[in-house]
């Protein structure tokens, strides 16, 4: 389970609310983004572009610690007295996500978008991240992207995507959100391959070639 020591102003300073409030955004990123994921993955079958059949979102759930008498603290692995939680207008709230013992794979960080010319998951993540863009009007990003490989619910084995970041056009989606300027770094960054012009995106640098990716790798 989750909950949030950092919001931007040095660890173990989040309030309660704040924990509260970062974590449903968490959430609700990755339901969007599980949204779009498989938007993407019905555009890709109708086109008839290869991206593999292994790309998952992590499954989640909100838990709220709901205190037996007025004054109780939350649990201790919280790091909250009761005294925080008299003072806080929320309850504690965690976020679960199934357990993952794999390896962690990081695609791309906060304002950091490569391109992944030669591995086909880093190229794939890079198209959906334009995916994402365009099909968003061009007002969120997707970024700090990371997998690991894990059996989902379905006993299938995937590349799972978790701990996510967007950018968005009103800067409002959670810790980490650049606003305009995380949208304009992804846009001045972002290589179009193959995949972006066989999936009828936008090229975001019609001046330049489109990458082929055909040395790709796993």
């Amino acid at each position: 389970m989750k909950r949030f020591s950092n919001v931007g102003r040095g660890r173990d300073r989040v309030t309660l609310d704040e924990n509260a409030c970062e974590t449903q955004k968490e959430a609700e990123r990755l339901l969007e983004v599980a949204t779009y994921l498989t938007e993407f993955k019905a555009l890709a079958e109708e086109r008839q572009v290869d991206i593999g059949d292994d790309l998952s979102v992590t499954d989640c759930t909100l838990m709220v610690e709901v205190p037996g008498q007025a004054n109780d603290a939350p649990c201790e692995a919280s790091g909250y007295t009761s005294e925080e939680a008299v003072a806080a207008a929320s309850h504690m709230v965690w976020l679960a996500e199934p357990f993952r013992p794999g390896h962690v794979v990081k695609w791309s960080g906060t304002d950091e978008h490569p391109n992944h010319s030669n591995s086909k998951l880093g190229n794939i993540l890079n198209c959906f991240a334009h995916y994402i863009f365009q099909n968003s009007a061009e007002s969120t990003v997707l970024a700090d992207i990371q997998t690991t490989k894990a059996v989902i619910a379905n006993g299938q084995a995937s590349q799972v995507l978790f701990d996510l970041m967007t950018h968005t056009s009103g800067g409002a989606s959670g810790v980490g959100d650049n606003g305009q300027d995380g949208i304009n770094k992804f846009v001045e960054q972002h290589a179009c391959s193959r995949r972006c012009r066989d999936l009828g995106l936008t090229n975001l640098h019609p001046e330049s070639d489109v990458e082929d990716s055909a040395d790709e790798s796993d």
